[in-house]
């Protein structure tokens, strides 16, 4: 199952990228660069972008990605992944508002190629990859803390975490984390 590309780390949010400059083999006329044509590509396999893949289109077969990520699986699986952590999972109310609380993101998220370098081939290099989002990461400590379930407070931190990372989900600004990519 596929997790939302803001909570996988960072070489897994690479290798789910990755797939993008696989499914484009083919040489057009007059190519854009590998920054550019992977940011296309990621804007049709992230969002579906229709513009995106009208220029992809137009610049002849194999350039568009055969796939994009359909976001609503992994945004139904939420409760289940709560219900297989080793720590209590929030109270209801707070666990449905975390589970509709991604389903705001994936629009949001845009990714930028920058700085391809050549591995070899000119279909073949590697890439910055600078994608927006929220910063998760400050939260990273109370879910670690949450795994020792000796804690007798163990429910209220589940609930507080929960509501802080929906708040974020929702609330929080963008910004740019920049993951290598070679593909």
């Amino acid at each position: 199952m596929l997790k939302p590309l803001l909570v996988l780390p960072p070489r897994a949010r690479a290798l789910v990228l990755l797939a993008l400059l696989a499914s484009s083999a083919s040489v057009a006329s007059s190519p854009p660069s590998p920054e550019e044509a992977y940011t296309l590509q990621a804007r049709v396999y992230l969002q579906d972008d229709a513009p995106a893949k009208a220029l992809l289109e137009a610049l002849g077969p194999g350039w568009v990605p055969s796939e994009r990520i359909d976001w609503q699986p992994v945004i139904d699986d939420v409760p289940a992944w709560l219900a297989r952590q080793a720590f209590p999972a929030p109270a209801p109310d707070i666990g449905r508002a975390f589970a509709e609380a991604p389903s705001t993101r994936p629009p949001l998220i845009h990714c930028e190629a920058r700085n391809f370098i050549p591995q070899g081939s000119p279909e073949i290099g590697m890439f910055a990859l600078a994608c927006t989002y929220p910063d998760v990461s400050p939260l990273r400590e109370a879910y670690l803390a949450l795994q020792d379930t000796t804690q007798p407070d163990a429910q209220a931190q589940s609930d507080a975490l929960f509501s802080r990372w929906t708040t974020l989900l929702r609330d929080a600004p963008d910004g740019s984390h920049c993951v290598p990519v070679t593909g």
